[in-house]
């Protein structure tokens, strides 16, 4: 595949930003880092650029925005081919990170033994991205700020920790269940479920 190729596979799959190590970083058009043949500084981006004769895969650490990674090719197709390998490597490596967090979490803080804790666990890998948002919120103490949340059937884990008499990994498991048995659960939310 091409560079073109690769950025909408990269689209189509929710791949355009990833965590590395925890830090969230963005694909980029090698415009972006690279000005008449020059470095420009970028923090926490990564893409593929040409090079004078080599294709270039890279990182840019989070600081300064000089490359913490890079690997040349002598074709297009092979950069393309090792950045999308490296990419699932590295989700990969962070949904165990998160999954490992949140199971920590759920013994440690929130007392569950161990097999609640792995099934709750495998509800939270059906469902990655509210758990990734659970690991931000826990790692920040604080909802994420308007925009940058989930919403399931138009409510947010914030909206049902406020409204409803939900503890935070309630409100996010609750957004799961609002989205694998929707018409229950708005049911309940109208009907049952204590409101605060």
């Amino acid at each position: 595949m091409n560079r073109q190729e690769l950025k909408e596979k990269l689209l189509k799959e929710g791949l355009m930003e990833v965590y590395v190590n925890g830090v969230l970083y963005q694909y980029v058009d090698e415009e972006v880092v690279l000005q008449d043949g020059k470095w420009k500084n970028a923090v926490q981006v990564y893409g593929i650029y040409k090079g004078t004769e080599r294709y270039n895969v890279f990182f840019t650490d989070e600081e300064r925005g000089i490359t913490s990674y890079r690997l040349g090719f002598s074709s297009e197709e092979e950069a393309c081919d090792c950045l999308y390998e490296k990419l699932l490597r590295k989700v990969d490596i962070h949904q165990n990170d998160v999954l490992r967090y949140l199971r920590n979490y759920l013994i440690e803080d929130m007392k569950y033994n161990e097999k609640l804790a792995d099934a709750t666990c495998e509800d939270f890998k059906r469902n990655f991205d509210i758990a990734e948002e659970l690991w931000i919120t826990l790692d920040c103490k604080d909802f994420p700020a308007p925009g940058y949340y989930i919403t399931v059937h138009g409510y947010s884990a914030e909206e049902l920790y406020n409204n409803y008499k939900l503890n935070v990994l309630g409100a996010y498991n609750y957004l799961i269940f609002l989205r694998e048995e929707p018409m229950r659960a708005l049911d309940l939310l109208k009907n049952e479920l204590p409101r605060r």
